[in-house]
């Protein structure tokens, strides 16, 4: 099903396996780059990036680690080899054909639904897309975040800064980032933290 980025419609709602399409997509803009090779540059990008940036970050000892967005768990991996001692789940609303151990495969505006999942989290990466094209469902995830994230710990949006731009679109949908603050704005990623 072709993806429509104008109709302010979930993209999980007009395909649970989306991410396949956006790639496709990708591809398309660029006829050189195949698939793999557009998989491989994220792959590297996320591992430089991710754990120099993390790294950089007091995480409390405390809490979960939380990845939403896994698709075929790249960046859920990293992130699980950063905390290779910390309780890491995560969720994605499809398994793309291909599960991964200690992902919750479900749309996480059901999962999060009457806080059914609360929990102490010290992080919550954020990778499920833009939130020109998820807002009900970034919406649901920063809801979580923001009863579920203990004192000083962190909500990472992949979406981050460009050239001192937001790429995440958070500031377009949330009036008030409370009870966050961001961190920085030169990290490639969104990094607020839990006051």
């Amino acid at each position: 099903m072709a993806l429509d980025l104008n109709s302010g419609v979930d993209l999980v709602d007009q395909d649970s396996n989306y991410m396949n399409e956006l790639v496709n997509l990708t591809t398309k803009f660029n006829p050189e780059m195949t698939i793999g090779d557009l998989l491989n540059a994220y792959h590297q990008w996320a591992f430089g990036q991710l754990e120099e940036n993390i790294n950089k970050l007091n995480i409390p000892n405390d809490g979960d680690i939380i990845v939403l967005g896994i698709y075929l768990g790249h960046t859920f991996n990293i992130i699980k080899n950063i905390f290779p001692n910390r309780n890491v789940i995560g969720i994605d609303a499809s398994d793309y054909g291909n599960p991964i151990e200690n992902v919750i495969y479900q749309d996480v505006r059901t999962l999060f639904a009457n806080n059914n999942f609360d929990r102490p989290v010290a992080v919550l990466f954020d990778g499920i897309g833009s939130w020109h094209f998820c807002q009900q469902s970034k919406s649901a995830a920063f809801e979580f975040a923001s009863n579920n994230i203990i004192s000083n710990g962190y909500y990472i949006d992949e979406s981050g800064w460009r050239d001192g731009v937001s790429y995440s679109g958070i500031e377009t949908f949330k009036e008030n980032l409370d009870p966050f603050e961001v961190v920085t704005d030169t990290s490639p990623l969104y990094i607020l933290q839990h006051k």
